[in-house]
């Protein structure tokens, strides 16, 4: 891997760590999101806060955080492979979930995640959504949607995508479960935030 390639993979961490959502609660809310809610910077928990717009908003600029050095990496550096382009889809999901600026501290990442697979192979991204979606609809619990839908792109890139993919989606996976570690036993207390009406 060549010098300039590192720098692009600090970069695309640097983008993940704009903590989009924690500035919007700050800004539209004059909130501290971390604590409120959920306590996450993730959008669920700006739903939560501030309602389904600022919510949407924050799930394109988490997806932007993303998606951007992506399609950098494969105009820039179009010859470097599926390995770099996942290298640098995983580095901006770390970025956003463990942010500098906030004491490595940042969301679950399933923003972020939906949009770097979209741009890795729109199939996987495409997958996550649908998946999260069908969840969220039967559940009206964000977390089950997340999990179901990782889990979902993840056993599709085994079929579909190169072993370097599969393994970065791999990679992701595991991450993404661990993030979701408190939200799994809230679940299995059924203790879990939602958005059932009551």
């Amino acid at each position: 891997m060549t010098n300039l390639e590192i720098t692009f993979l600090i970069f695309a961490y640097l983008c993940g760590t704009i903590p989009f959502g924690f500035i919007i609660c700050k800004l539209i809310g004059k909130k501290d999101i971390r604590k409120h809610g959920s306590k996450s910077i993730g959008a669920t928990n700006v739903a939560r806060i501030l309602g389904k717009k600022w919510a949407g908003i924050t799930v394109a600029l988490d997806g932007l955080k993303g998606l951007i050095p992506i399609l950098l990496a494969k105009t820039y550096f179009y010859d470097s492979g599926d390995l770099f382009f996942g290298l640098v889809g995983l580095l901006a999901i770390l970025g956003h979930i463990f942010p500098v600026w906030l004491k490595l501290k940042g969301g679950k990442g399933i923003s972020t995640t939906i949009f770097v697979l979209f741009a890795i192979d729109w199939k996987l991204g495409l997958c996550l959504c649908l998946v999260w979606v069908l969840f969220f609809l039967l559940t009206k619990v964000s977390a089950i949607g997340s999990l179901m839908g990782i889990l979902s792109a993840t056993l599709l890139s085994s079929f579909i995508s190169s072993f370097e993919t599969m393994s970065i989606c791999t990679i992701i996976c595991i991450i993404v479960v661990i993030r979701h570690k408190e939200n799994i036993k809230r679940l299995l207390q059924k203790k879990e935030l939602g958005f059932k009406k009551k």
